[in-house]
């Protein structure tokens, strides 16, 4: 806890390693359905717009059990 105040927050490289695996799983997922969806899949791009909703969602969920407020589909 002390490294951090003093010096921030480290990275250690060894979460580098199964990038590339996760990468190439993505962009063989998606192989048949041509070059823009590799292009795509081998960024992280669609997975953080993904994640950004997702995010959203639980925190309006988590306002709406707050309140008390019904949801319906």
């Amino acid at each position: 806890m002390t490294n951090f105040i003093l010096w921030g927050p480290t990275f250690s490289k060894v979460w580098l390693l199964p990038l590339p695996i996760v990468l190439a799983e993505r962009v063989r997922s998606v192989w048949p359905l041509g070059w823009r969806a590799r292009a795509l899949a081998s960024t992280w791009i669609a997975d953080e717009i993904y994640q950004l909703l997702w995010e959203g969602y639980m925190l309006h969920a988590l306002w709406a059990s707050w309140r008390k407020k019904e949801i319906a589909w």
